[in-house]
């Protein structure tokens, strides 16, 4: 991730750059840790023992993280 200095431009104080430095984080920290979720679900769906675990539904998830909230979908299974 590379910050962009122009996005800085227009704050008047040390507080306001941290402020938007901190957003900017957040917001790549919530997009990274749903990539990661979304890599462990698919994860499990492929290696499960297909057999045993069927798929039962997909629902979307909120989960709030230290980042603020990230919102994914997950796979639910049944054991038959």
């Amino acid at each position: 991730m590379e910050l962009d200095l122009r996005i800085l431009q227009n704050k008047t104080n040390f507080k306001d750059v941290e402020k938007e430095i901190f957003r900017i984080v957040c917001k790549e920290a919530r997009k990274r840790f749903k990539k990661i979720l979304e890599e462990i679900d698919q994860a499990i769906m492929e290696n499960r023992d297909k057999d045993k675990f069927k798929l039962k539904d997909i629902k979307e998830r909120t989960i709030d993280t230290l980042f603020g909230e990230v919102t994914i979908k997950r796979r639910y299974y049944q054991d038959s």
